[in-house]
């Protein structure tokens, strides 16, 4: 269960001499609190409940009616500077009951020094379908539009199908998955669920995100070895592997709109270690094809800045927020969906495609 971040960063580690014993001994003391502060697959502190699933779930209902805006705009139904304090949602019954979300919220962690504007929705003649596909940042991110959605019925619909480990690189191995099928479950989330998905839920956005997974080391040919986004070799594999999803999805609907999430830095601050899932560089390289990929279909594709956000407004080192330096842990990503997100992929699917 420590796999993620435990086990895997420690193999990987960029060691120094010198820290190595503290090293051994802090892996030795994180074993005793793994279950409070490691991430793994369905950690408590981003899971989203069942019935915020069932509530925001896209339904499967045949022809959907095409997205209008209306001449006039409101502001979302939440202030900008509070967030739900139970963002697990057991009865959307009750919740709908509540009104507006402010009756039941509290003011955002009080290191934020910086209040941000609320993005302005749009008026919408029915709720923006929004599916979200990615590793396990994709789903704890994602639990924030499900839990965001569930409470406003009627701004959005938001399905997941996100996975531990599932990037947008195709082909050659991970070296360091072992036995881990992550490869697995995420050929089949793309090859089979997401061409499912867009035939049958008809989503106006898919929302794209990744953060370790395809920067990782990867082995396409023995002869070449373990390469990374920092090499051509690799970045025209990428290249092509982000092309081929972006395609998919534009294909499947001339309305559809792709948005790519640019992930907040890596700060594994309870670990202090020096792994490649920390590299400035190939985040850098993977960040770059996303803004080519969407230069190339600048009506229909867009880099949405998570990393940029959580920066100006204070947040990305916050510990309420991202518990592990990593994942947005629950009430982060209801407070991310709710002030900035959310809005963010309702303008995105409004966009008018060009001619």
């Amino acid at each position: 269960g420590s796999y993620w971040l435990v086990e895997r960063p420690i193999r990987r580690a960029a060691w120094n001499g010198s820290r190595t014993l503290m090293h051994a001994v802090v892996a030795v003391a994180l074993v005793l609190v793994t279950i409070v502060f490691v991430p793994v697959r369905n950690a408590t502190y981003w899971t989203t409940s069942v019935a915020a699933v069932a509530a925001a779930e896209i339904p499967a209902d045949g022809t959907v009616e095409a997205l209008v805006v209306a001449p006039t705009t409101t502001a979302p139904n939440t202030a900008p500077n509070t967030v739900v304090t139970d963002p697990v949602v057991a009865d959307p019954a009750a919740n709908a009951d509540r009104g507006a979300t402010t009756s039941v919220a509290r003011a955002v962690p009080t290191t934020t020094t910086t209040a941000l504007a609320v993005p302005v929705i749009p008026a919408l003649n029915r709720p923006v379908r929004i599916i979200v596909l990615g590793d396990s940042t994709a789903q704890a991110t994602g639990g924030g539009l499900v839990q965001w959605a569930a409470l406003h019925p009627e701004l959005a619909k938001v399905s997941l199908l996100a996975a531990p480990g599932c990037g947008f690189v195709r082909g050659g191995v991970v070296p360091t998955d072992g036995a881990e099928p992550f490869t697995a479950n995420c050929d089949r989330a793309l090859d089979h669920d997401l061409p499912i998905a867009l035939q049958t839920l008809h989503p106006d956005v898919v929302v794209l995100m990744t953060t370790i997974r395809d920067i990782e080391p990867r082995l396409f040919d023995d002869a070449e070895g373990p390469i990374t986004p920092e090499d051509d070799r690799f970045l025209t594999r990428a290249r092509a592997s982000y092309e081929a999803i972006t395609n998919l999805v534009l294909k499947s609907s001339p309305t559809t709109h792709v948005a790519w999430i640019r992930p907040p830095a890596i700060d594994q601050y309870w670990l202090d270690l020096d792994t490649p899932s920390r590299d400035p560089g190939a985040h850098a390289a993977i960040e770059q094809l996303m803004r080519d990929i969407a230069a190339e279909h600048p009506d229909r594709v867009s880099v949405v800045d998570l990393r940029k956000w959580l920066e100006d407004a204070q947040l990305a080192d916050n510990h309420d927020y991202r518990p592990d330096g990593v994942h947005l842990g629950q009430l982060g990503a209801l407070d991310v969906a709710q002030r900035w997100l959310g809005p963010e992929l309702i303008i995105e699917a409004t966009r008018p495609p060009a001619g």
